[in-house]
């Protein structure tokens, strides 16, 4: 009975479901889904922190007896600022929530044992968003890219108008060309990021409906998501000292203790950190573990293969010890050395049925008196028994 359609991709789909339904996956998935509250949560707390920053902000432009109408520009430049800053997180948020669908929709689709479920939809959504994140990186890297250098020649302009030393100069030059190799390096680690993780879910959907099982991109998007988990985890221990630093420093010059770096918001921002470090490394070890999984189904790498012997045409010698089972052992009769060894016909394996001359045809005889017959005549010509 034909019950449902051939899918000849069946297979692959099968082995990629079975590595989708790990509990790695689910907790990828609920971890996405706690940084999305997370970055909700956060929207609550920004306005508060950008208010605080542009009253210190003022503040110290009021000393330093700056025109009224600037800072006044500044002021409004400021309040529009915290609503851009709210209005531009809505579209990061809304990535989030379809990155945390995609998730929940790959794992939930490969715990279910049916040949018609698929996860190709929630890959789709993760392949589509990693499109658009590598379009942005590669904007943004021409858009830096300009901007950097206009700034460095801007920067070395300037410093050979200006009555500078000449180790001035080269302070100013030196500073400019870090701060170019340090974009470089960021812009770098973006697009690699980008054009991994696009390689990364193409290879999951082409493995699902092609006949080929595929990881490119798997390996490099993990140890991405390693190297940032690193400098998370290196952020969340400088961040403390950084703004007690700056609490510190502002105090010096008599604006007391700021609400920006209240307790509250230290362990907000190292919880976040926190989360984002994890969710790196389980990313990392989701894209690692289908690279490994992948590999195994195509080559084997799980199960090791004795080496093999050097290949040699003739056999071993312990294999034929007795002569018995020598196959280039005569095994046949002693004959005297001057007699040749003849082969009969069934014998010779080289001897053909078919080549013999057929024997001669023999007429029939009456079974009484033994003479030839007519094989057609009723009675014997020679006694008339009757045959």
């Amino acid at each position: 009975m034909y019950e449902q359609p051939f899918n000849p991709f069946a297979k692959n789909l099968a082995v990629v479901k079975d590595y989708y339904k790990s509990g790695s996956v689910l907790a990828l998935g609920i971890l996405r889904a706690m940084n999305l509250i997370a970055s909700i949560a956060s929207l609550f707390f920004l306005p508060t922190l950008m208010n605080e920053a542009m009253n210190i902000s003022l503040r110290m432009m009021r000393e330093t007896e700056i025109p009224s109408d600037i800072m006044e520009m500044f002021n409004a430049a400021s309040n529009t600022s915290v609503a851009t800053s709210v209005i531009s997180a809505i579209p990061g948020l809304a990535v989030s929530a379809l990155v945390v669908a995609a998730f929940f929709i790959i794992y939930f689709k490969s715990r279910n044992d049916s040949p018609t479920s698929s996860p190709m939809a929630g890959v789709t959504i993760l392949y589509v968003l990693a499109i658009i994140s590598m379009v942005m990186a590669i904007i943004a890297t021409v858009l830096l890219g300009v901007l950097v250098v206009i700034l460095v020649f801007a920067l070395v302009i300037a410093s050979s108008q200006m009555s500078y030393s000449s180790d001035e100069q080269t302070v100013l030059i030196v500073v400019g060309v870090i701060y170019f190799v340090i974009i470089a390096v960021a812009v770098f680690f973006l697009l690699f990021t980008t054009v991994n993780e696009k390689r990364y879910y193409g290879s999951v959907r082409a493995s699902m409906s092609t006949v080929e099982l595929q990881s490119k991109g798997a390996k490099p998007f993990g140890v991405v998501c390693i190297i940032y988990a690193v400098f998370i985890g290196i952020s969340m221990l400088t961040l403390p000292l950084s703004l007690i630093g700056t609490s510190q420093l502002l105090g010096s010059y008599g604006y007391g203790y700021s609400g920006m770096i209240s307790t509250p918001v230290i362990i907000i921002a190292e919880a976040s950190l926190g989360l984002s470090f994890i969710t790196l490394i389980f990313e990392a070890k989701v894209a690692l573990g289908y690279k490994r999984h992948i590999d195994n189904m195509k080559y084997g790498y799980s199960q090791p293969v004795a080496p093999a012997a050097p290949y040699s045409p003739f056999p071993a010698p312990s294999a034929y010890s007795s002569p018995q089972n020598n196959p280039y052992t005569d095994n046949s009769p002693a004959q005297s050395s001057y007699e040749p060894k003849t082969y009969t016909s069934t014998d010779n394996p080289y001897s053909d049925p078919y080549g013999s001359s057929p024997k001669a045809y023999e007429k029939p005889r009456c079974p009484y008196c033994g003479a030839e017959i007519d094989p057609s005549a009723p009675f014997c010509g020679n006694c008339g028994s009757r045959l």
